[in-house]
């Protein structure tokens, strides 16, 4: 019995190896009690008797496991039941792993991309749902509310083969509703116009164009999001003056690492030898393109994102025992002193918005 591993090799962040590509074999079968008694007494049997043979000491053994107790064999039959259910576990994993849509995992791609999207500093404003009650005519204007904590949400709870369109529904709700909301050419809606191209140009790289590729997670080229080398795995020297961005999925690779190899680093937009071919010889294909995101990113900041005016009456209140210049602008609820203000409106001749009837 190993103590330093498992005798079903785990993995961080996978939940299925064999679906992963990490494990190629099927699984071990499980052992017998008896195994886990074995191992853990050679090496005292071994000492109490330093002259016997191999074949002794195990002989040795099995009298002494003959004569426990089935209590006192107890634990090593549960350990044994413990293995085997795992077997069964593992057999269900490796029938799972054969599955075309369990290749593609596009609810863990989906994840990449909404992450990638959060980290963008353009996406603030769109992390959490919006304020109604500073924004109070909102729902007037949008019908589904829609933020990307929500997203997260119910990417959640969505079923696998399902998962895709509605998380791309719901993104694309996120800015649609803020184009519907704010004036057209304003800072906020270039700010929704640019993060909808990022997220398009994501989606498709990231998420559909592994819908048919039945690569294994642990193939590099599976994750173009990584920051390390594609090519190798994070592998090489990772000199970051000698990597490459591909214009369309974000994959970095370092030159060296490329076949054939770059001599430098070429100008202008580059593409994977993953994305290349979709394009080919044929130059009238395009693809999204990243360089293409820049022209609505520079729109959105060329000003600060404005905020919807909101109209709200405050009181100039002047505090007892000090002087006018700590005087400080506070609103009803804040002043919370409904007497105070009624003789403040009788005293000023200020008809208040509601006046009681």
């Amino acid at each position: 019995v190993s103590k330093e591993e498992p005798y079903y090799a785990k993995f961080p962040g996978c939940d299925n190896a064999y679906r992963d590509g990490y494990l190629t074999e099927p699984p071990r079968k499980p052992r017998p009690s008896y195994l886990f008694f074995q191992s853990l007494y050679r090496t005292y049997f071994q000492k109490m008797y330093p002259n016997a043979s191999h074949t002794k000491v195990m002989s040795l053994l099995g009298e002494a496991w003959n004569a426990l107790t089935e209590e006192q064999q107890l634990p090593f039959i549960m350990l044994g039941n413990d293995e085997s259910a795992q077997f069964e576990k593992e057999k269900v994993l490796l029938e799972k792993a054969q599955k075309p849509t369990e290749v593609w995992q596009p609810i863990r791609r989906c994840y990449a991309v909404l992450d990638r999207l959060c980290k963008d500093k353009m996406a603030d404003i769109f992390l959490e749902p919006v304020d109604t009650d500073e924004f109070d005519d909102y729902l007037d204007v949008v019908d589904f509310p829609m933020d990307l904590r929500t997203v997260r949400e119910k990417l959640a709870s969505v079923k696998n083969w399902q998962g895709p369109e509605v998380f791309a529904r719901d993104v694309r709700k996120v800015w649609n509703n803020c184009k519907i909301y704010n004036a057209h050419g304003t800072a906020i809606w270039h700010v929704a116009d640019y993060m909808s191209k990022l997220f398009e140009r994501l989606y498709h790289a990231w998420v559909l164009d592994f819908r048919d590729r039945y690569l294994r997670w642990s193939n590099p080229a599976a994750r173009p999001w990584e920051n390390t080398c594609r090519g190798c795995d994070g592998k090489c020297d990772g000199d970051e003056t000698r990597e490459v961005l591909c214009d369309h999925c974000d994959a970095n690779y370092n030159i060296k690492c490329l076949k054939p190899k770059l001599k430098k680093i070429p100008k202008g937009a580059w593409h994977c030898p993953s994305c290349a071919p979709k394009i080919g010889k044929n130059r009238s294909v395009t693809i999204l393109s990243a360089v293409s995101e820049q022209v609505a990113k520079k729109r959105a900041m060329m000003g600060d994102i404005p905020k919807k005016p909101v109209k709200k009456k405050m009181f100039l209140v002047k505090w007892a025992g000090l002087g006018y210049e700590h005087c400080t602008w506070e609103t009803q609820e804040d002043i919370n002193d409904d007497a105070a203000i009624a003789e403040f409106r009788r005293l000023e001749g200020v008809t208040p918005e509601e006046p009681d009837l």
